[in-house]
C-alpha cells in the first residue's frame, strides 16, 4: 500500500471518528534517534469497535488568561524571539538586540536557543512527550499537588535524556541567526543542558498541576486509581492550547456519567456538565476538546 493510499485510510478512520487525532511523525535532531513515529489516539468509545466504552472523558475550559499554560509559554517566547529576529534581518546589531531580549522572556536563553530551528511539528511531538510525562506523574499524585521527589527528578531526567538529545553532554548546534547573540562563554555544555532538562522538567510538574487542579473533583470522587492520558488539543496559533484540557480515564466507573465538562465560573467556583455516553456531546464540542478531528480536505 503506497502512502497515499494509506493516508486515504488513515483519513477515513478519522472521519469515522475510530481515531480521535494523529500527531504526524517528525524528522528532527532534537529527538534522540532524529525522528519520532506518528501517534494515534484511537476512540476506544466508538461502537465501531464493537466493544464497551473503554475510557471516562474529563474535559475542562479555562477562562481569561489562565489556560495560558507552561508549554505555550514556551512556544509564545519562541515566536516572539523569531519574529523579533526576522523585523531584524540584515541589521548588524543582533548581538544588542538579544543581550536586552533575553531577560523579557519568560523561557530561560539556553532553552530558547535549544528549540530555535524547531517548527511547528516538532514542537507538538515535543508537546505531547510533555504530556505523556506529565500524565505519568498524575498516576503517580493521585491527589494533591505533585511535587517530585530527588528521586522522581532523576528519574524524569533520564526518561527526557533517552528521548531528546542535547540533554546530556553534548549541545546541539545553534542557529546561525543566533550566532550574533550574548552567550555567557562560562557556561559549559553539561550546564546549558541542565539548564534546558531542569526547565522541560519544570514545565512538565507545572502542567500536570495544571490537570490535577481541574480534573481533582473527578478523580477524587469518581475516577480514582484510573490511569490517565492528555489529549494533546489542537488550536489556531496564539489560540493557547491550553485553555481546553481534555483527559481520558484508562476505564469507566459503573453506574457514573461517561463524560464531564468542568468549566471555570466566573464567581470562582466549577460548573459541571454531564453526559452518560460520549455521543451525547455536540460535535462542535467534540471537536473543540479534541475529541474528534476534522479531516483534511
Amino acid at each position: 500500500m503506497n502512502s497515499d493510499r494509506v493516508k486515504h485510510r488513515l483519513g477515513r478512520l478519522v472521519s469515522l471518528g475510530l481515531i480521535r487525532t494523529i500527531v504526524p511523525g517528525v524528522s528532527s535532531s532534537i529527538f534522540r534517534d532524529g525522528w519520532l513515529a506518528s501517534i494515534f489516539y484511537l476512540n476506544l468509545n466508538n461502537p465501531g469497535f464493537d466493544r464497551p466504552p473503554a475510557n471516562a472523558i474529563g474535559m475542562s475550559l479555562a477562562l481569561g488568561d489562565d489556560g495560558f499554560g507552561a508549554f505555550d509559554r514556551l512556544e509564545a517566547d519562541l515566536y516572539d524571539l523569531r519574529h523579533q529576529l526576522r523585523k531584524r534581518r540584515g541589521v548588524n546589531d543582533n548581538k544588542a538586540l538579544l543581550a536586552h531580549a533575553w531577560p523579557h522572556y519568560f523561557t530561560p536563553e539556553a532553552v530558547l536557543r535549544y528549540l530555535f530551528n524547531e517548527r511547528a511539528p516538532a514542537l507538538l511531538a515535543l508537546r505531547v512527550c510533555m504530556y505523556r510525562h506529565a500524565a505519568d506523574l498524575l498516576d503517580d499524585f493521585p491527589v494533591g499537588k505533585v511535587a517530585l521527589s530527588k528521586e522522581q527528578e532523576s528519574k524524569l531526567i533520564a526518561a527526557l535524556q533517552a528521548e531528546l538529545t542535547g540533554l546530556g553532554v553534548e549541545y546541539p548546534a545553534e542557529s546561525k541567526a543566533l550566532d550574533s547573540g550574548v552567550q555567557d562563554e562560562t557556561k559549559g555544555d553539561d550546564t546549558l543542558a541542565a539548564i534546558v532538562v531542569n526547565h522541560f522538567c519544570s514545565m512538565i510538574v507545572s502542567i500536570a498541576n495544571v490537570y490535577q487542579t481541574r480534573f481533582t473533583e473527578l478523580r477524587e470522587a469518581k475516577f480514582s486509581g484510573l490511569r490517565v492520558c492528555i489529549l494533546p488539543v489542537r488550536h489556531a496559533a496564539g489560540d493557547g492550547a491550553d485553555k481546553v484540557g481534555t483527559v481520558l480515564f484508562d476505564g469507566v466507573a459503573n453506574g457514573r456519567n461517561l463524560c464531564t465538562l468542568v468549566q471555570a465560573s466566573v464567581g470562582g467556583g466549577t460548573i459541571c456538565d454531564t453526559w452518560r455516553r460520549e455521543a451525547d456531546i455536540s460535535i462542535d464540542a467534540r471537536f473543540r476538546h479534541g475529541l474528534l478531528s476534522k479531516p483534511k480536505s
